[in-house]
């Protein structure tokens, strides 16, 4: 190999190796501006940090839930939107009926809104 060649491919390898650093070094971690207070967990708690969590938070590792949330589910009114994906309407308070302009594919709404 010639001394060119040899001299060109260790300055691009020198280039390569300083542009993904300074890569890195453009994106900060999202936790990098967070200070955390410290923890005074409870009786029966201990401090424990989840990875991709800034802050630990206290735990107690004898208490099971006994049912996960579900998130909206009509029980206590509202439902689902028929044109929006994964949006839920809740009960609108009008007045009345006739002030309620429902959903349509012209006017580009996800759930019913009260014109008051």
């Amino acid at each position: 190999m010639s001394p060119l060649v040899r001299r060109t491919l260790i300055l691009l390898s020198g280039a390569l190796c300083a542009s993904a650093r300074l890569l890195a070094v453009q994106e900060p971690p999202a936790c990098a501006n967070i200070s955390c207070s410290p923890l005074q967990c409870p009786a029966g708690f201990e401090e424990k940090q989840e990875p991709g969590t800034c802050c630990p938070v206290c735990f107690n590792p004898n208490i099971k839930l006994e049912s996960q949330p579900a998130g909206a589910t009509g029980e206590h009114g509202g439902a689902e939107s028929t044109f929006c994906k994964s949006t839920w309407c809740f009960p609108t308070l009008c007045p009345s009926e006739d002030k309620i302009t429902a959903p349509t594919t012209e006017n580009g709404q996800c759930c019913p809104v009260c014109d008051v």
